[in-house]
């Protein structure tokens, strides 16, 4: 995706369907693919499994699902609109002012071509069912900044599952369920630029279309710096809305020694570092109860320490690194393993983006994928990334 601008590949699939014009007598489901070879002209292949009328209206979606019945889809098929299963993950832009991840499955398309005649050649024009926000971001502080994360929250539901009908003029989206929707959108920056002073970069993140009445609040987020607005706002599908965004929150450098600590019900835990025969990895389990229960001994508390440490240059600025007390970087193991492990030299999986969330500092994700989120696992009362 290039801004408004969709490219297809190979294999990319679409739901036709199509009804005698003017009627709501939909046709069955039809898959059609696009082939490498029809990648310059645009063209989907299919075969329709009921035949046309004299004239019909078309009806595709993308992406395809086998279970959608019909356009008018209120309960059949949900689709996740800029997240997976997980409605609460964030999306991921790559770089600054770049559009390129506003594509796949999870930012569907949708098009209509109306009384078509009966072998006519059918052509449709695409449109992004999501609408997008702009986050025209300026630094307004005294020192460069790198946006790592950004977010919206409303007060309705803005991102997660839905039933979307595109049978009509515009899409109509319906909550799949309570528990499968969120009102607060997310997306984090990988491999950001730093801002200098006055400099502005573009940041786009992917919404269900929704009104906000007015006196409703709409809390913009970047870095944790918050600016909540109450106006009639309305995100429309298909559209690219801009909100002009002066950061003025001067960064914080949280530099110092800590103890990584997590809640169950009972215990606040701190997290231990250990070493496994020649390499020191695995940060699984909590070392002690400090809140209720044991208290940390002298000596633990020099094993539990961690140092945190701003970075201020290169490729890793505005992000953070944390040592554990043998001075090895504590990093997000690769390939989506859930493991901690340490080494001796940071690179973007040592790299670290800390946030504010209310009163609390929490490590947000590793600069290498957002989907290494420091995180402690209650249940079985460990450290890990998820």
């Amino acid at each position: 995706n290039d801004g408004a601008s969709t490219e297809c590949n190979a294999g990319d699939a679409i739901n036709v369907f199509h009804a005698s014009a003017g009627t709501t007598t939909y046709g069955t489901n039809d898959k059609f693919t696009i082939a490498e070879e029809d990648l310059g002209t645009g063209t989907f292949r299919g075969t329709l499994t009921e035949a046309q009328y004299d004239s019909n209206d078309w009806y595709a979606f993308y992406p395809y699902n086998s279970n959608l019945t019909t356009p008018a889809n209120t309960g059949a098929c949900y689709f996740n609109i800029g997240c997976n299963n997980s409605h609460n993950s964030a999306q991921v832009q790559n770089g600054n002012n770049s559009t390129a991840h506003l594509c796949g499955e999870y930012f569907p398309m949708w098009a209509q071509a109306k009384a078509v005649a009966k072998g006519s050649g059918v052509s449709l024009t695409f449109n992004n069912a999501v609408s997008v926000v702009k986050f025209h971001v300026t630094n307004k502080t005294s020192k460069p900044i790198t946006v790592t994360s950004l977010s919206i929250t409303a007060e309705q539901d803005i991102i997660g599952s839905y039933y979307i009908d595109f049978s009509g003029d515009a899409p109509a989206f319906k909550s799949s369920g309570a528990t499968y929707v969120a009102k607060e959108a997310k997306l984090n920056v990988s491999n950001g630029t730093a801002l200098d002073v006055n400099v502005s970069a573009d940041f786009y993140l992917a919404i269900k279309p929704f009104n906000n009445e007015a006196g409703k609040e709409i809390t913009f987020n970047v870095n944790g710096c918050e600016k909540t607005i109450t106006t009639a706002e309305s995100f429309k599908s298909g559209n690219i809305k801009t909100v002009n965004f002066s950061y003025d929150k001067e960064a914080e450098d949280l530099s110092g020694d800590y103890l990584i600590t997590g809640k169950s019900d009972e215990y606040t835990y701190a997290m231990g570092l250990y070493s496994s025969g020649n390499n020191i990895k695995a940060v699984t389990t909590p070392l002690a109860f400090v809140e209720g229960g044991k208290v940390l001994e002298t000596d633990e508390i020099a094993q539990a320490k961690v140092t945190i440490t701003k970075i201020t240059e290169g490729d890793y600025a505005g992000m953070y690194s944390i040592k554990d007390s043998n001075d090895k970087y504590l990093y997000a193991a690769a390939n989506g393993s859930n493991y901690l492990k340490v080494q001796a030299l940071i690179d973007n999986n040592a790299a670290w983006a800390i946030n504010k969330d209310k009163d609390d500092y929490s490590i947000v994700a590793s600069k290498s994928s957002n989907r290494n989120i420091l995180m402690f696992n209650a249940s079985s009362k460990l450290f890990s990334c998820y």
